[in-house]
C-alpha cells in the first residue's frame, strides 16, 4: 500500500481539494494538498484512475445556466495541483451524480431537475468525454410542483458488473429503473423495480459477489434488498426500516427537510460483510451484518459522525472508510472530511471507529483516487 492516498472532495463552494490521507504512522491522517475553484457546485465525482476524475458541475459556463456540465479532471500525483481536460453538457439541469461504466466506454449523468438522464462516451486514452450520445428521460412529462415526488428525480446511475445494463435511482417515482446500454451508448428502457410508495430511492450499491443489490430510500429511511437475477432484473428480497431509531423524534435541520432525517448513500465492504449508510438529521452512520447465504441484512449500530448531514461515504482502502459531513454540528458553516476504520466491537460484530477528520467548508463528495 502507498503511504498516501489521495482524496478528491467536491464541495458546495465550487472547489474540489486534493487531500493526502497518510498511511505512515500508527493510524491514517488527512491533510490538505490544494485546492481549485473547479465548477458549479460539484455534487459528484467518479474515479478513473489515480490521477484523473470525472465531475458534474450544475451550469455548463458562466453564460450558460440551461443545463448542467462534466468536467474531465487531471490531478498531479505529487502536488495535487488540479487542471481541466474538457467539459461537456449534462443534456438537462440539475446534474446530481455521475459514474463510469466497468469497461471505461461509458460515463452516465443524472440530471435531478428535469429528469434527464444521459450516456456519454470515454475515451480510455486521453480521459475525454464525447457530447452526450443518448439523452433519455422515464416517467410523467410533466411535473406537478408539489414536494419532491412530483414527478421523475433520478439520483444516481450505476452499471452492471459487465457494463450491459445501467440502473437508476429515480426519487420521484419510487422506482429503480433498468436500461440496455448498447454498442453506440444508446440507453433502452427494460424494466423498472418499483419500492413502496413514498421511499425516495437515491443511491443503490451492489454487493461484490451476491447478486444483490441495496436500494437506499432517502424519504422513508429505509434499504431495499433486491435479488439480481441471471438477466439483470431486481426483485424485492427484504425491507429494512432500521437506517435511524424508532425513537429518535428530533425536529428536522432545516425547514426543507420533509422528515428529521434524510438517509443519503450506501456502501459496501469489499469482503461483503457490512454494509453502511448514511444519515442526515441523526448524523450517525448505520451499520448493517450482511448474512452470506442470503444478501439480507441485520442492523448491528449507528455511529455518529463528528459534523453534521453526512452526505456521502466512500472507502479509501478496504478498512478506511471516508465519510463528508456538510456543516458543523451548529449547521452554521464548517463541515469535514472524516476518516473511520472497520474494526471488531470487541464480540462478533464490526464497528467503525473514528481516525481522523479535515475541516472543509461544505464537503459534497469524497472520491478515493
Amino acid at each position: 500500500m502507498a503511504d498516501e492516498l489521495l482524496v478528491a472532495v467536491g464541495c458546495g463552494t465550487g472547489h474540489v481539494h486534493v487531500v493526502g490521507c497518510s498511511q505512515k504512522g500508527a493510524d491514517a491522517k488527512l491533510a490538505l494538498k490544494a485546492s481549485t475553484l473547479l465548477a458549479k457546485r460539484p455534487m459528484f465525482a467518479a474515479p478513473l484512475d489515480s490521477t484523473h476524475m470525472i465531475t458534474v458541475s450544475q451550469q455548463l459556463s458562466d453564460d450558460d445556466t440551461t443545463q448542467g456540465a462534466l468536467l474531465s479532471v487531471a490531478f498531479d500525483e505529487e502536488s495535487g495541483a488540479t487542471r481541466e481536460l474538457c467539459r461537456v453538457p449534462t443534456g438537462g439541469k440539475g446534474p446530481c451524480h455521475v459514474s463510469v461504466s466497468p469497461n471505461h466506454r461509458w460515463c452516465f449523468v443524472t440530471n435531478y431537475e428535469t429528469g434527464h438522464i444521459s450516456c456519454c462516451g470515454l475515451d480510455k486514452a486521453t480521459f475525454k468525454l464525447t457530447a452526450p450520445l443518448c439523452t433519455v428521460r422515464q416517467g410523467p412529462d410533466d411535473y406537478t410542483g408539489k414536494g419532491r415526488q412530483d414527478g421523475s428525480h433520478p439520483h444516481q446511475a450505476v452499471a452492471s458488473r459487465d457494463s450491459a445494463h445501467v440502473y437508476i435511482c429515480d426519487l420521484g417515482t419510487d422506482s429503480v429503473n433498468r436500461f440496455k446500454v448498447s454498442e453506440e451508448g444508446q440507453l433502452v428502457f427494460v424494466d423498472a423495480l418499483q419500492v413502496r410508495p413514498g421511499a425516495g430511492p437515491r443511491h443503490l450499491a451492489f454487493h461484490p459477489t451476491l447478486p444483490v443489490a441495496y436500494v437506499l430510500h432517502e424519504l422513508d429511511n429505509g434499504v431495499t434488498v433486491a435479488a439480481v437475477t441471471p438477466d439483470g432484473r431486481l426483485t424485492i428480497a427484504q425491507v429494512v426500516d432500521a437506517c435511524v431509531p424508532g425513537d429518535y423524534d428530533a425536529p428536522p435541520p432545516f425547514e426543507f427537510y420533509t422528515a428529521n432525517n434524510h438517509a443519503a448513500e450506501v456502501v459496501v465492504s469489499a469482503d461483503g460483510n457490512i454494509v453502511i449508510c448514511t444519515n442526515r438529521g441523526h448524523d450517525s452512520l448505520a451499520i448493517f451484518h450482511v448474512n452470506q447465504g442470503t444478501g439480507q441484512l441485520s442492523l448491528t449500530s449507528h455511529v455518529f459522525t463528528k459534523g453534521a448531514l453526512p452526505w456521502h461515504a466512500a472507502f479509501v482502502t478496504q478498512d478506511l472508510l471516508a465519510v463528508t459531513t456538510q456543516f458543523d454540528k451548529g449547521l452554521k458553516g464548517g463541515g469535514f472530511l472524516e476518516l473511520y476504520r472497520l474494526q471488531q466491537d470487541g464480540g462478533d460484530q464490526t464497528t467503525l471507529r473514528f481516525v481522523d477528520a479535515l475541516p472543509i467548508e461544505e464537503p459534497l463528495c469524497a472520491v478515493p483516487l
